[in-house]
């Protein structure tokens, strides 16, 4: 029986860049004493060179028979060769005698091919969209969002800083068969003409529009090439054009979407600041007509599909408007709630962007990281990381500098401006809530408490609030991230970072 003579280990990037990418590695395994030993030391090294690797990179090893076996199996491969310097002994990685794994040497491998492909490097994204190489782990939410597109529309639903947009733009960069993308950001939008105009202009700057010359017709004319001054032009353009016809305008263009059979996919990210710039404005007509318009447009037979994204709060946002128009917005998508991190996708997030920029964090230090946040919320995740790639001296990094630099830095003072959005949301309750719900959380940095004992805090306030009153600044709190149900029934922080920052500056935050 012939023996095993070596491994050939394949690394290769998501896109390789020129002749110059790294692209192939091979260890040579010497003969060992026993087949159990060979299997011993491949496993180990796989599994430390799978650790190395950085993130998205397909992996995979072969066992090599003979030497000339290599030449055979890159060529299956595809690989134009071997690349000089790519040829590695596996004694450099572990001891063929007892298996042990090197893992610093190892290490040092995953470091030098990211040195020879940095444009393959994770940046730091922290509050931007995360795409391509940046975008991380959320594989199963995909997955779970093409097939209810299968079924019909979709509406995803968050707390700000979850990765909703990056998701978005993960759909559109790659979308699932059959969809043809087309993503619309409506933040800005404080009219339903505004938001109508958007989603049209979205729809007319892809190049798949071309295709179907009857929706064109409806639109009006491919934007693909046009720049940014030309987008926002066409926006106001049509915002004024149909000021007044809006709801129809929208359904002429989807009828066309719809007679032609045209599988379109479009996306609709931030759709709950809408809703807040027109109940604000206090245009509750308005409000109701769009949200009844969504409705008929995400009609269950449609050729094509809605995704519409918005804050987790959308429900409250909604709240007040006739219960039926509500109830059938809601009836018409399936509801996708995206999950915050798994802890384990959490750590090696971390892991990979720390690693990218020059610091090779042990497990002790990355659990020491991953404690700090608690939650892995991936905002705060690469909020802290980039406070540590900012502080850190060189590529040494310990537990006790982890924690040293989340009490002095994360939550100090010079940090305030990442988390301005979570000390100043209550500002943005009913004007009687917002001393409430101030007290509400600071009363939970000190541990979890029964809803009851929360209404007792609501009614020290307002001694006339009802228990559906407290039951909806709860909801409030909920949905906005702070807080929520632990396995006990009790209300806690959802995280930790965010427990750890409000008892240090949230009530000064606030009332700023």
């Amino acid at each position: 029986m012939r023996r095993t003579q070596g491994i050939l280990f394949v690394a290769q990037p998501p896109d390789p860049v020129g002749e110059d990418a790294p692209r192939v590695l091979v260890v040579t395994l010497p003969d060992l004493a026993d087949s159990l030993r060979y299997a011993e030391v491949r496993n180990g090294v796989e599994d430390a060179f799978v650790d190395a690797m950085p993130t998205g990179w397909r992996f995979a090893s072969h066992g090599l028979l003979d030497p000339r076996d290599l030449e055979h199996e890159l060529a299956a491969l595809g690989s134009p060769g071997v690349p000089p310097g790519r040829v590695c002994d596996i004694e450099d990685f572990c001891d063929p005698q007892t298996g042990a794994v090197n893992e610093a040497a190892v290490a040092r491998l995953g470091r030098r091919l990211r040195e020879d492909a940095p444009h393959l490097r994770p940046r730091l994204t922290v509050g931007t969209i995360a795409r391509g190489a940046n975008f991380h782990d959320r594989e199963n939410a995909l997955e779970e969002i093409a097939a209810s597109l299968v079924e019909g529309h979709v509406l995803l639903t968050a707390p700000r800083r979850f990765g909703k947009s990056s998701l978005l733009y993960a759909l559109t960069d790659q979308p699932p068969a059959p969809w043809l993308p087309a993503l619309a950001d409506v933040e800005d939008a404080t009219s339903p003409a505004e938001l109508v105009a958007k989603v049209v202009v979205a729809l007319r700057r892809t190049a798949w529009l071309t295709d179907f010359p009857e929706v064109l017709a409806a639109a009006g004319p491919c934007l693909k090439d046009a720049g940014f001054r030309e987008v926002e032009a066409a926006e106001r353009e049509l915002a004024r054009e149909h000021e007044g016809t809006w709801a129809n305008y929208l359904n002429e263009v989807f009828a066309a979407l719809s007679a032609g059979q045209v599988p379109a996919l479009l996306l609709m990210d931030e759709f709950a600041w809408v809703i807040e710039h027109l109940r604000e404005a206090g245009d509750e007509e308005q409000t109701a007509a769009l949200v009844r318009a969504l409705t008929q447009v995400a009609a269950p037979e449609a050729s094509y599909r809605l995704l519409i994204a918005g804050s987790a709060n959308l429900g409250s946002l909604l709240h007040g408007l006739p219960e039926p128009v509500v109830e059938a917005f809601f009836g018409a998508f399936h509801r996708f709630p995206l999950p915050p991190m798994a802890p384990a996708a959490g750590r090696e997030l971390v892991r990979t962007v720390l690693a990218a920029n020059g610091l090779y964090p042990s497990s002790e230090v990355l659990d020491a990281i991953l404690g700090c946040i608690g939650t892995p919320i991936p905002y705060f995740l690469q909020l802290f990381a980039s406070r540590i790639v900012e502080h850190a001296a060189g590529d040494e990094l310990a537990a006790a500098d982890v924690q040293r630099l989340y009490e002095g830095d994360l939550l100090g003072p010079d940090s305030k401006r990442f988390f301005e959005h979570y000390t100043r949301a209550a500002n943005c309750y009913p004007a009687d809530w917002q001393a409430p719900a101030r007290d509400i959380l600071t009363h939970l940095t000190g541990g979890p408490a029964a809803a009851e004992s929360l209404t007792a805090v609501i009614r020290r306030m307002l001694p006339a609030a009802t228990d559906a009153d407290a039951e909806q600044l709860l909801a409030l709190l909920e949905e906005d991230l702070y807080i929520g149900k632990n396995a006990a029934g009790n209300f806690e922080f959802t995280s930790k970072v965010l427990r750890d920052w409000w008892q240090r500056h949230g009530r000064l935050g606030a009332s700023a």
